[in-house]
């Protein structure tokens, strides 16, 4: 943004410099697709995380249920001798 908004405003203060309306729309579209492609790798990398996170809390939830049945067996277990 920082340089769309700039080239203008440089255009018109550098009077010996040549630089056209061509120039200026084609830097225009470069800045415009780089922004845009830094935009996609972000979301990319965020859904990539967000993926990673979701099935890390998965894998837990299933390891704690496993401990959590275990423990129960045990101590029904540990219940069952004590009688």
């Amino acid at each position: 943004m920082f340089l769309q908004t700039s080239l203008p405003r440089w255009k018109s203060s550098n009077h010996n410099c040549k630089i056209g309306d061509a120039e200026i729309s084609f830097l225009r579209q470069e800045v415009t697709r780089c922004t845009n492609d830094v935009l996609v790798a972000s979301q990319t990398s965020n859904k990539r995380n967000s993926d990673e996170i979701h099935e890390l809390l998965t894998w837990f939830d299933t390891n704690i249920a496993r401990v959590v049945v275990h423990n129960a067996y045990l101590r029904d277990t540990n219940n069952d001798h004590d009688l």
